[in-house]
């Protein structure tokens, strides 16, 4: 009893000096470990995942250990035939590969604004993988502006859509393809002016889809009129273009 009284009076006296003696512990002195970092990930090729490396999906791997990237012809396979058998007595005998390094092929399910994504790092030799999960898009409204249809492209009525979905409420209008197209007026020569003649030519979209072809000017033909009865015609020297001009 007198030893409890004891004590209890010693964790007592403690705490005055404490109090008294002007000591304090401040945030200073009290260590706060450091938060790493969040690691964020591309799953590029070549990217090192701690306990493994991403690598092209087509990229050939013999599949034999984690060590050993066997070549895909006779010799590497004769090699890998012999891995494999290692491994096999290996996994009898219960003897764990030591420095395992996977070999990560991707696979990404995109997300959208109706569910989350999902990228999925299977190692092409053995059945480990990682997940990654990708958080649910919004659901966000883009409006359109209708679009006139010309005589190569579409056009469209005014719609909207989202990005992050297959929402849509676009209506295709078709392509006019030269409905419009006539072929070109016929223009007479004259002794002056080029005609033309033929080509093909759009309306809608105001184009020569074929060219016309161009009449030369005729120029003028002098024509020397004596006239046989002065009371009625005088003489004159010219071209017919003159007379019908009259």
């Amino acid at each position: 009893m007198n030893k409890k009284i004891t004590t209890m009076i010693s964790l007592l006296l403690a705490v005055i000096l404490l109090v008294f003696s002007g000591v304090t512990i401040s945030a200073e002195d009290t260590e706060i470990p450091e938060e790493e970092p969040e690691i964020v990930y591309t799953f590029e090729v070549g990217e090192d995942h701690g306990d493994g490396t991403i690598i092209d999906n087509g990229e050939y791997v013999c599949g034999c250990c984690h060590k050993h990237r066997h070549a895909d012809n006779f010799g590497g396979k004769f090699a890998c035939f012999f891995c494999k058998i290692g491994m096999f007595f290996k996994k009898i005998f219960g003897i764990k590969e030591k420095d395992v390094v996977h070999c990560y092929k991707v696979t990404t399910t995109p997300a959208t604004c109706q569910c989350a994504g999902k990228t999925i790092l299977r190692c092409a030799v053995c059945d480990h993988s990682k997940e990654f999960e990708h958080e649910q898009l919004e659901h966000i409204i883009i409006q359109v502006a209708a679009q006139a249809p010309t005589c190569t492209e579409d056009g469209w009525e005014a719609y909207e859509y989202c990005p992050n979905c297959d929402y849509t409420t676009q209506v295709i209008i078709p392509a006019l393809n030269h409905r419009k197209a006539r072929v070109g007026e016929y223009i007479p020569a004259t002794c002056t002016t080029n005609g033309r003649e033929g080509g093909i030519y759009c309306y809608d979209c105001n184009t020569w889809l074929e060219e016309a072809q161009e009449i030369p000017a005729l120029g003028h033909s002098e024509i020397n009129h004596q006239a046989k009865r002065s009371y009625l015609y005088s003489d004159w020297l010219g071209c017919l273009c003159d007379l019908f001009s009259l």
